[in-house]
């Protein structure tokens, strides 16, 4: 950049005394603008460092929040679970039950035909033990 040097001032320096002041004052300038840059990249920096840290922070209580919900609601599913489980045993017991009086209200069949006695025998395992025999796990 060229700076126009009043000629007042030229006149008084002369004419190399004012193109070393011109050259002065440019180098000046290019070296203030160097220092400006150098400033605002070194708080650009540590703004986004701080920033970023303030990202991750958020992140990981975030992310802390999700991990306890999802405990919580896989507890509530592990809880209804149980209970619709115990609600099933229960009916499948009384429906056990309710088979075996119906089949000793009919007497076996033995005139001259091939005898029954009884039904087949009804496993007496509950459901949540068939479960895990079939899965590997224990309840």
């Amino acid at each position: 950049m060229i700076i126009a040097i009043p000629e007042a001032l030229r006149e008084r320096l002369g004419p190399e005394g004012a193109q070393a002041l011109a050259e002065l004052l440019n180098e000046a300038r290019v070296q203030t603008r160097g220092d400006v840059i150098e400033i605002a990249a070194s708080r650009f920096e540590r703004q986004l460092a701080e920033t970023i840290g303030g990202l991750r922070a958020e992140m990981h209580r975030e992310i802390g929040g999700l991990r306890a919900e999802l405990h919580s609601e896989i507890g509530g599913l592990r809880a209804e679970m149980g209970s619709k489980m115990g609600a099933l045993e229960a009916r499948i017991i009384r429906c056990r039950r309710a088979a075996r009086n119906t089949l000793r209200l009919f007497p076996p069949l033995t005139a001259g035909r091939r005898s029954v006695t009884s039904p087949p025998a009804i496993p007496t395992t509950t459901v949540s033990s068939w479960v895990a025999s079939r899965t590997g796990s224990r309840t």
